[in-house]
């Protein structure tokens, strides 16, 4: 992957096809070098075009964010049980830390220097083990897979029914 003059998970992500003019924007993060932490970015990198891959939520992210019609955030979360997902809505709220960054937050920062905030979505992963090491687990990567299959439903159920006149 080619990063002149942009870190990779910077790039402006392409809108998906039959998309008229907004697109959903999956943002996928965690550290692959710490086993199950990985899934994030592991499903970013999946999906490819419209997903950005990267190891924690930075201001960075906000403007890509801004042009987003929806964003979906995908990270390992101890809080499910391993092998599962969760998915709920995000809303935006002003944190009031600058050295961590949440989903809310960066809706929020949105919000206050764009006029606009996505519609948020979060899907946690179950994780088993966050322990140094490459690779996810047996039963994070059938989660990360059934959060891959979420995603491609959202998207379809978001920009399918828009198709572009022929």
């Amino acid at each position: 992957m080619k990063t002149v003059g942009q870190a990779p998970c910077l790039r402006r992500p392409p809108r998906p096809p039959g998309c008229v003019t907004m697109h959903t924007l999956v943002i996928g993060y965690g550290n692959p070098l710490l086993g199950d932490d990985g899934a994030g970015p592991f499903v970013a990198r999946q999906l490819g075009a419209g997903a950005i891959a990267c190891h924690q939520l930075t201001p960075e992210l906000v403007e890509p964010i801004s042009r987003a019609r929806r964003v979906v955030f995908v990270d390992a979360h101890a809080g499910v049980p391993a092998g599962q997902i969760a998915i709920r809505p995000v809303q935006p709220r002003p944190s009031a830390g600058i050295h961590r960054f949440d989903p809310e937050t960066l809706l929020a920062w949105s919000q206050q220097l764009y006029g606009r905030a996505p519609e948020g979505i979060l899907i946690g992963i179950g994780a088993e083990s966050f322990d140094l090491g490459e690779g996810l687990s047996p039963r994070t990567r059938r989660a990360a897979r059934e959060a891959l299959r979420a995603i491609r439903k959202l998207r379809r159920l978001f920009c399918g029914r828009i198709q572009l006149s022929q």
